[in-house]
């Protein structure tokens, strides 16, 4: 059966480092095993951030190796880069999408009746 999980997102501060254009192919990315394909059936939080921050955040890299994203399972924790950077990938413009929703820390958010720039 089904159990959804629930996570907690959270956004490291820092401009963006990379334009959406230069993001890697989906090629690089290691596939998960089909039998982790639902998602996990305990809560975790997400943290998205710049490149720079999260690379940081993950380190150390290889040699010549730049860290995109990292999980930390003990701390059911993932760090991931601004999905806004990557607006040619569908799920990646959803979950921005999505974000654009949360409250800031001055209290602005955006919805659906503010139209878009």
């Amino acid at each position: 059966m089904f159990k959804p999980a629930l996570a907690f997102i959270a956004a490291l501060a820092g401009p963006s480092a990379i334009p959406a254009q230069l993001a890697p192919d989906p090629a690089m990315v290691e596939p998960a095993p089909v039998e982790f394909w639902q998602p996990p059936d305990v809560p975790f939080t997400v943290i998205l951030g710049s490149p720079a921050s999260v690379h940081a955040a993950c380190g150390p890299a290889q040699p010549g190796r730049v860290i995109l994203a990292c999980t930390l399972p003990e701390q059911r924790l993932m760090l991931l880069p601004n999905p806004c950077l990557y607006q040619h990938e569908y799920y990646a413009r959803l979950l921005c999408h999505e974000q654009a929703h949360v409250p800031r820390r001055d209290g602005r958010h955006w919805d659906h009746a503010t139209p878009v720039r």
